[in-house]
């Protein structure tokens, strides 16, 4: 009898695992909250989906161009895919890239958009942010653009890497609709 009333004082192992499971399972939670809180991720997700979002109206509207990247020689893009949305209407596109590699910190990329009805040859520099190049895992880099100039009828895009303190730029990629 003695035997028994001992099992009885006693919680059920099937109660001590799944308690340990949930609390096991509650700080790795937490954790992992925290974290994300601390590296900015949850905004690199909302961000992400803002530009899908737009990526989205882009290829709605009638005068939609999209057309992928062509390598250049350079062989620091070798490993690039990726493709250029542009809409004249909107005056807004939307850059996809897989492999985009990281610059130095003296280097920036630049994309040159050559307008057909332009008064002037020269090419039209679309307005980006540097902070947006930041590579994504397991999702496309998408990087949105405007320029400051109105493009009617692109027919060439242009990636290209700056170095401050260096004149000119080098081709990268090329797209052209």
């Amino acid at each position: 009898m003695s035997h028994l009333n001992k099992k009885q004082g006693r919680l059920p192992l099937w109660i001590l695992i799944s308690t340990s499971t949930l609390l096991v399972f509650a700080l790795s939670t937490i954790g992992l909250y925290a974290y994300q809180n601390k590296s900015g991720k949850p905004e690199t997700s909302v961000q992400y989906a803002h530009l899908e979002i737009e990526k989205q109206q882009i290829l709605q509207q009638d005068d939609v161009i999209e057309t992928n990247w062509l390598h250049t020689l350079n062989p620091l893009v070798k490993d690039v895919r990726g493709s250029v949305i542009w809409s004249s209407t909107k005056q807004q596109g939307i850059m996809q890239f897989a492999n985009l590699p990281r610059l130095f910190k003296n280097q920036q990329y630049q994309l040159l958009i050559s307008d057909l009805n332009a008064e002037s040859s020269r090419a039209i520099e679309a307005v980006f942010s540097q902070k947006d190049i930041q590579e994504q895992k397991n999702t496309p880099l998408l990087i949105a653009f405007k320029t400051n100039e109105k493009i009617e009828t692109p027919f060439k895009f242009e990636l290209m890497l700056k170095e401050n303190g260096v004149e000119g730029s080098q081709p990268l990629l090329l797209a052209q609709p």
